[in-house]
């Protein structure tokens, strides 16, 4: 079994809705997809105008041996308003969560995408994480997919279940049986150029955290992210 796991994933919305837009009020108390909040992302054209977030609040793993840049916002003009830098938010988690996804896929073919989470309640986390991956994904349903894994994998180690596609078959729910969520093509173009592009931002943001380092090392702050 493989995986990969990234640091900054709904977090930074939350972090968006706090700094950004402190009277967006969430629909209730553990609402992480914050409906409010991604309503003003909507607004905003795919590819955010130019803008792009690397979303590295927390330091994270962004490729081997390489460490994590500060977060940023790169592109910044006067045109781009409060919406742009939410919008911006989501497309920078998404675009990272597809670099793990084409690391995984260097090692195993990948036929199926799920996604969990409270996050993906939200038509645009959806629509954002479909067209950067390019493929149709679908959206688990009650049941979370860790939990489930487990005790497919548990079925399996038993002796209860041939293989792990059958155990998971056995567990799954009505409310697995989603529709797939395809990947628009329009917007799957404008993230495979920014993806494109995203290991020389991620390059330049890193040196700028190490130029940063150097100015203010004297006076004992870093701006380099730290867990």
């Amino acid at each position: 079994m493989v995986g990969g796991a990234v640091s900054n994933g709904d977090n930074v919305v939350r972090w968006a809705a706090r700094t950004l837009a402190p009277e967006v009020e969430p629909a209730c108390a553990d609402d992480r997809a914050t409906p409010a909040l991604l309503g003003l992302a909507e607004r905003i054209a795919p590819g955010s105008d130019g803008l792009v977030m690397l979303p590295y609040l927390l330091a994270d793993q962004v490729a081997a041996g390489v460490p994590s840049p500060p977060g940023a916002f790169l592109g910044l003009r006067g045109e781009h308003s409060r919406d742009h830098l939410v919008r911006a938010a989501v497309e920078g988690v998404c675009l990272q969560l597809g670099g793990v996804r084409d690391r995984l896929a260097e090692l195993t073919p990948i036929t199926s995408v799920r996604l969990a989470g409270g996050a993906f309640r939200s038509p645009l986390w959806r629509a954002v994480m479909a067209a950067v991956l390019d493929c149709p994904v679908r959206v688990a349903g009650a049941a979370d997919d860790v939990t489930l894994g487990a005790a497919a994998l548990g079925l399996f180690a038993i002796g209860d279940a041939p293989d792990l596609r059958a155990a998971v078959t056995r567990l799954a729910s009505e409310d697995d049986a989603s529709q797939p969520v395809p990947a628009d093509p329009a917007l799957a173009a404008t993230y495979r150029g920014l993806r494109a592009k995203l290991p020389a931002l991620i390059s330049v943001a890193g040196r700028l955290g190490e130029l940063l380092d150097e100015a203010t090392a004297g006076a004992g702050f870093s701006a380099r992210a730290r867990p």
